[in-house]
């Protein structure tokens, strides 16, 4: 995570909880970010999840940030932190752009279609209301979140992005 001025700028497996006048901002391509918005407390977040879990063969020691999962459960810890229950968030979910061709894509398990998924699922087990949903497609997303007040921009760049 980089701070320049007040806009905070996430990459793959960063995520940040928290109010204030911040921008949060990251890019997307297969990776799929989670934004939360609390229109009472003015608290919000964004995750910039890789996989929907850790690989058995990974190590604990990296971070929890890179998996769907792990990273729904420590914002459910930052919600209680804050006197709040991950369910009165409004999420909104964008990426899960498909990098590869069509052939590549099925070699791969179609990661993007898969972090969606998972994303989903999590959050309904969580009973966390998804408002909108920007994901798939074969361009990256460009996503930012104002803590200020929860106002969301959403970009497509023309160019594919990298992977992430």
């Amino acid at each position: 995570m980089s701070l320049v001025g007040d806009d905070i700028y996430l990459t793959p497996g960063e995520w940040y909880f928290g109010s204030g006048r911040h921008w949060v901002h990251t890019l997307l391509g297969s990776c799929v970010a989670i934004v939360l918005w609390h229109p009472q407390r003015l608290i919000g977040a964004m995750t910039h999840c890789m996989l929907p879990t850790r690989p058995s063969r990974q190590s604990p020691n990296d971070t929890a940030g890179r998996f769907a999962d792990e990273v729904v459960a420590l914002l459910a810890r930052e919600a209680l932190r804050h006197g709040c229950a991950l369910g009165e968030f409004q999420a909104r979910i964008y990426g899960g752009m498909a990098v590869l061709n069509e052939t590549e894509q099925r070699a791969l398990s179609r990661i993007g279609e898969a972090n969606v998924q998972a994303t989903r699922e999590l959050l309904r087990r969580r009973r966390v209301p998804i408002l909108e949903q920007h994901v798939g497609g074969h361009l990256p997303y460009r996503v930012s979140l104002h803590l200020a007040d929860g106002t969301i921009r959403l970009s497509q760049p023309t160019a594919p992005a990298l992977p992430g």
